[in-house]
């Protein structure tokens, strides 16, 4: 789904000049069909998944719709997977979502004098390790944390509102698959940072050995840090999705950290020949199939205010622009167009006839008469 460019918002990572605007998605729609690939194979062409089916046309026809009051420009009757772990396409959409959700929570608690924490909980892990394995033990350590008795305790000593989970995965050939989870801790203000760590070690530490994890040292284990506004922010940062920075600015070749590769990441080096790199994701993609990416403990979003926005409704608002064109005119010319409307959108957005008659034009490359 394509978000126009606002000139008074500076929340979208995009970028707004029209060419790298072009290479961008042009390269998130190559990794989608490299990730498909990476995990179907041929199968691709015949497998009923929705992950298999997604950029898929509906029918014989698509509209491309733009709604203004939402700011976001799309396509409708396009089949969509909503799989943030294993599609680039969607998954950037999703997060774009929830990176509004999560900063809303933040700006309120922060606003009530409340402070937030990112605290990153980890574990050994080694190059032989079964992600699949991992995911499942994660998960129990996840639950065991929870229902320690000394986690009460911590949520009256720092009066914890609550918390949002994000999990993530990097993978190296030094140590293998690296799952880890990060979650926003809504507390008092003036808390202390390391007193929290030492607090939550303890138990974290407890909570992997049951687990058969391992046992966490304190260095790397826990890591507690405060929201630095000077920089992009903790909502941003636990949204990511694993869409770094690299992909976000569209390169087509994406750079390793010192921390290993993010999956996404795996997938450029699949399109770009290396096979290993394939099956590493494809054993990435069904190990989290059908888990939960982001959490918010019970109660949090009413709290805050926060209602969750499906994608089924995302561009609900006044009423949209919409130009219906062919399916075969969709993937052979209309694809590419919608990046120079949504370039079109951000110069002219309050001349509402202008967009109309360019999304015509651009779909058509004539001038006909809008559906509205």
């Amino acid at each position: 789904m394509l978000k126009p460019s606002n000139k008074s918002s500076t929340t979208s990572s995009d970028p707004s000049d029209k060419d790298t605007l072009r290479a961008y998605f042009n390269n998130i729609l190559s990794l989608r069909l490299a990730a498909q690939e990476a995990v179907l194979g041929e199968r691709s062409l015949f497998d009923r998944d929705s992950f298999a089916k997604c950029g898929w046309s509906i029918g014989n026809s698509v509209g491309f719709v733009y709604n203004k009051d939402s700011d976001y420009a799309s396509t409708q009757n396009v089949q969509t997977c909503k799989s943030a772990w294993s599609c680039p396409v969607c998954s950037r959409r999703i997060s774009e979502i929830r990176r509004k959700e999560v900063n809303k929570a933040i700006e309120a608690h922060e606003t009530n004098d409340g402070e937030v924490f990112l605290v990153t909980l980890t574990f050994p892990h080694g190059r032989e390790d079964d992600l699949a394995d991992l995911a499942s033990k994660l998960k129990h350590t996840s639950k065991r944390f929870k229902e320690n008795h000394w986690y009460s305790k911590i949520r009256k000593d720092f009066n914890l509102v609550g918390t949002i989970r994000a999990a993530e995965l990097n993978y190296s050939d030094v140590n293998g698959w690296h799952p880890h989870l990060h979650e926003l801790w809504f507390v008092d203000r003036g808390k202390s940072q390391m007193g929290l760590k030492k607090d939550v070690y303890k138990i974290w530490k407890h909570a992997c050995e049951m687990s058969g994890l391992g046992t966490p040292n304190f260095r790397n284990g826990v890591d507690v840090k405060t929201n630095d506004k000077s920089k992009s922010g903790l909502g941003d940062y636990v949204t990511k999705w694993g869409l770094d920075s690299e992909i976000t600015k569209g390169n087509s070749k994406i750079s390793k950290n010192k921390k290993g590769s993010s999956p996404f990441q795996l997938v450029a080096d699949y399109r770009d020949g290396d096979k290993r790199a394939g099956m590493l994701f494809r054993d990435y993609h069904y190990a989290m199939k059908g888990k939960r990416q982001l959490v918010w403990s019970p109660g949090l979003k009413k709290k805050f205010g926060v209602t969750e926005v499906s994608d089924k409704n995302s561009l609900k608002g006044e009423e949209p622009f919409l130009t219906i064109t062919s399916a075969e005119n969709f993937y052979l010319n209309a694809r590419n167009d919608m990046v120079d409307f949504r370039a079109y959108c951000a110069e002219n957005r309050n001349d509402d006839d202008k967009m109309r008659a360019e999304l015509d034009r651009l779909v058509y490359g004539i001038k006909p008469k809008s559906i509205r």
